[in-house]
């Protein structure tokens, strides 16, 4: 809606954001100016990709064996960027972490649980998880 110059958008969505341009224009000419506006929202569509000895993998709960390779690659989109972080109950060893990927080399029982990528920024958070069972190698799940 549009009023003596003033653009009011009563409720903000994402397709709002872009290049605004303003003219005026009378008997001396024409004037522009413009803004670029960009609508800040929480992180969304958060997405883990599960890789099991370099393969994708799907469904739940991922069942691996003890010595697999295993990588989570996390993604969310948010505005600014949100920050992503690993959340996980294991007390194995040899895991690395860096920006949305978690890596275990060679898995065990001790790795066996819920993992969770949390998306961050100052508008909110989102998450996923999934569920990593750990079978033994004669295919039995581990028990605690």
């Amino acid at each position: 809606m549009e009023s003596r110059g003033l653009l009011y958008i009563p409720s903000v969505q994402l397709q709002h954001g872009g290049l605004y341009v303003c003219m005026v224009k009378n008997e001396h000419g024409l004037k522009t100016s413009s803004l670029n506006v960009t609508i800040l929202y929480k992180p969304r569509d958060t997405i883990m990709t599960i890789s099991v000895n370099n393969k994708t993998v799907s469904g739940f709960p991922v069942e691996v064996t003890k010595g697999d390779e295993i990588t989570l690659s996390c993604m969310s989109d948010g505005r600014p960027s949100p920050v992503l972080e690993w959340v996980n109950p294991s007390n194995g060893n040899n895991i690395e972490i860096g920006p949305g990927f978690l890596r275990i080399p060679y898995i065990t029982s001790e790795h066996q649980g819920i993992y969770i990528c949390r998306a961050t920024n100052q508008y909110g958070s989102d998450e996923k998880d999934v569920d990593i069972r750990v079978k033994g190698v004669k295919g039995s799940v581990a028990q605690f």
